[in-house]
């Protein structure tokens, strides 16, 4: 082993050598970059700057469309933010999008969204009309964890294990600021792997999902006392769902049907966490 003390030391006028320092920032003109996420309930978009700073933003909700008229809903809005993007006269560096689900990354196909129902569409049919603009897809959960890698409590992070709870649950592995994407970009995956084999039947087909146990549907069944194991997935996704807000408001004030349906979730989401 080398002597450590045997490395001369910088004396302090050193420092003051040369040319003062300079401090760098990006140039928030630089471009202009747009984000979309589709979600089970709606679809959301901001432009920011290069920065970056939000400088526009706006959101559509689903209510009763058919999936035709929801692509239509998702094509119009990225529309609408491709052109605000254009209009400041800057460069649009790309367009971010969001999905829930299974996402072939290299040829901007979904395989399948399972909350969605939706499978084997190709995602660049949402481009038309602006070609010109890059197009990066990617699964809802792992985005979240970049932002959350470059942005959040883990931006001083090497690793990052990610769990995105939301509609329904998914997850995402950061390491050294990139993505683990997996072959097909599955890696992370987590809302899809079996708790229980003869559980209630999930959107994918299987049993027992964790996403059966800690999704918004399965907390609204659990208040609701509807939970048949026979039920299609067709058939689960035609209930009657409560409102998160409404849930939030009804466990404020005690609620112990709510109480009790949230401690359940969180007892699933607590076992799915330490096989994660």
């Amino acid at each position: 082993h080398r002597d450590l003390h045997s490395f001369p030391t910088r004396r302090s006028s050193d420092l003051d050598v040369g040319h003062p320092a300079i401090d760098l920032m990006i140039n928030p003109d630089a471009g202009r970059i747009i984000g979309v996420n589709i979600e089970a309930n709606g679809v959301r978009a901001i432009v920011t700057d290069a920065a970056p700073n939000i400088l526009w933003r706006k959101e559509m909700n689903y209510q009763n469309e058919t999936e035709l008229e929801m692509f239509s809903i998702i094509k119009k809005m990225i529309g609408e933010a491709s052109s605000v993007a254009k209009s400041y006269g800057f460069p649009v560096l790309g367009l971010g999008l969001g999905i829930p689900g299974l996402v072939d990354i290299e040829k901007n196909q979904l395989i399948a969204a399972f909350e969605l129902n939706w499978q084997d569409f190709d995602l660049n049919q949402f481009m038309q009309g602006n070609e010109d603009i890059p197009l990066h897809v990617g699964n809802e959960a792992h985005l979240s964890a970049m932002g959350e890698s470059y942005f959040g409590t883990s931006k001083n992070s090497d690793t990052t294990l990610y769990l995105h709870w939301g509609i329904e649950i998914g997850g995402g592995i950061i390491i050294n600021e990139d993505v683990v994407p997996g072959s097909l970009g599955f890696a992370g995956e987590v809302g899809h792997f079996s708790l229980n084999p003869q559980g209630e039947l999930c959107a994918c087909g299987n049993r027992g999902c964790w996403n059966t146990y800690v999704n918004l549907n399965s907390i609204c069944k659990r208040i609701a006392g509807e939970r048949r194991l026979s039920d299609s997935p067709e058939q689960q996704l035609k209930k009657p769902k409560i409102s998160i807000n409404e849930i939030a408001y009804r466990a404020k004030t005690g609620d112990p049907v709510v109480v009790e349906a949230l401690n359940e979730t969180a007892r699933w989401l607590g076992i799915g966490i330490s096989n994660y």
